[in-house]
């Protein structure tokens, strides 16, 4: 049952969006997405894009010291930045998150040092310059101002908070919205979820606060889109009493909500309860399909019959006899294939395979390429054995939606709710107690 629970963490996460990144250099070229990376300052979203690169968050300086009351000057002819402090009412424009943000965006940018003037005292910031807005890193903000920053990269969020932003009572180790977390609550999520009953570092905190975020968002996911009749039988099915007795758990309200809902709701959000909910028409999965591998490029579909190898050269003679039938009755190619093909695959998918160049082994890719469709090739040698391939289709600007509907719904409505996952982690404020953190 443990390692059940703790699965949980891996279902939610695993609708978390992952990015890839490249190194830093002097000059660079930037890969990023553009608005990937939603910023808070104080609960309030910055509305200015930010990027994710070199697994740093690079956020528009004027934008975000603006929405902490801070006056930006920039000096064009001794090309410093003077920044003063509480020299204004916080400024900040009303922001909606982008679920589909638009495409991705590649830039060269020459990342070097700036110096900023704050209150007077000189800082050296690294920074680029990006259609006339300078982005620095947002890790530089607690050396600039007093504050505290949280980043949360799985989900494209990053949260500024100054120190008084929420006021915590004694054991209270951080917000999520308006919900204040005690050290009693994150000792039993974190017993439930790493096996871990003595959270001590920071990273234990972080750890538990990410885990909350998304339960929190799943448990919206799961209110919106998953019938709530169900949860009882999966509440005795784990017998979530033995295991919040097994390991102490003390507050039982608490882990119903952030452990046994949010797990019912992961195990039900699947794609057949969702493509009914989201309402997915042929024109949305048409424009989806040209966003992805099977809407571009050469595709090939075709069928075999593999014969593997035998030392005494009799797995040639059969591949030769069966070519030799199959030459004179091809419309016999499927019961063949269904009756001597050594390949799973071939009964797992009579239809044939789907592949590009790089999907199936050369051999078999260059045996398909030349034939023309309906026409069935020579033995074509590979490690595996001999091949008799069938040429089922061979698609030059990507596949038919038809061909492939059920797989384009498929990731489309997987990157549908991922979309969703992530804005409404984005959209939950979170505020660390770091005065409780710093004890440790």
């Amino acid at each position: 049952m443990f390692t059940k629970t703790k699965r949980m963490l891996g279902l939610l996460l695993a609708l978390v969006m992952m990015f890839s990144v490249t190194a830093l250099a002097d000059t660079a070229n930037i890969e990023a997405g553009y608005d990937m990376v939603s910023v808070r300052v104080d609960g309030t979203y910055i509305n200015a894009p930010s990027y994710l690169y070199n697994n740093y968050v690079y956020v528009p300086l004027r934008a975000v010291t603006e929405a902490m009351g801070a006056e930006v000057l920039w000096n064009g002819e001794t090309k410093t930045i003077t920044i003063t402090t509480n020299a204004m009412e916080p400024k900040t424009e009303p922001r909606t998150f982008a679920v589909n943000p638009g495409e991705d965006v590649s830039f060269e940018a020459h990342v070097n040092y700036v110096n900023v003037f704050i209150n007077g005292n000189e800082k050296m910031v690294p920074h680029f310059l990006y259609n006339g807005t300078t982005y620095v890193p947002v890790s530089v903000f607690p050396e600039l101002f007093e504050c505290h920053v949280m980043q949360h990269l799985d989900t494209k969020s990053v949260r500024i908070y100054s120190p008084d932003y929420k006021t915590f009572g004694e054991d209270e180790v951080f917000y999520v919205n308006d919900t204040a977390f005690t050290k009693a609550q994150v000792k039993d999520i974190s017993t439930i979820i790493a096996g871990n009953p003595n959270p001590a570092t920071y990273m234990d905190y972080v750890y538990v606060e990410e885990y909350v975020l998304a339960a929190v968002a799943i448990k919206a996911l799961g209110d919106e889109w998953i019938p709530k009749d169900g949860f009882e039988a999966h509440y005795t099915k784990n017998d979530y009493d033995s295991l919040m007795k097994t390991y102490g758990v003390s507050d039982k309200e608490a882990f119903i909500t952030n452990v046994a809902w949010p797990f019912y709701y992961s195990e039900n959000l699947n794609h057949e309860a969702l493509i009914d909910q989201l309402n997915i028409t042929d024109e949305d999965l048409a424009d989806y399909l040209t966003s992805i591998p099977y809407g571009q490029g050469r595709w090939l579909k075709a069928k075999h019959i593999l014969i593997e190898k035998t030392e005494d050269g009799s797995g040639l003679k059969q591949a030769e006899e069966i070519l030799a039938f199959l030459k004179e009755n091809p419309e016999k190619f499927d019961s063949m294939m269904a009756t001597y093909s050594a390949d799973p695959g071939s009964i797992a998918q009579p239809e044939g395979y789907l592949f590009t160049e790089g999907d199936m082994i050369d051999e078999f890719y260059e045996g398909t390429l030349p034939l023309q469709i309906g026409e069935i090739s020579d033995i074509v040698e590979s490690d595996f054995g001999y091949h008799i391939i069938l040429k089922v289709a061979d698609y030059e600007n990507g596949v038919p939606l038809e061909e492939v509907k059920e797989e384009v719904k498929s990731y489309f409505v997987t990157e549908a709710v991922n979309n969703l996952f992530v804005e409404l982690m984005s959209e939950t404020d979170t505020v660390m107690n770091h005065a409780v953190i710093e004890e440790k």
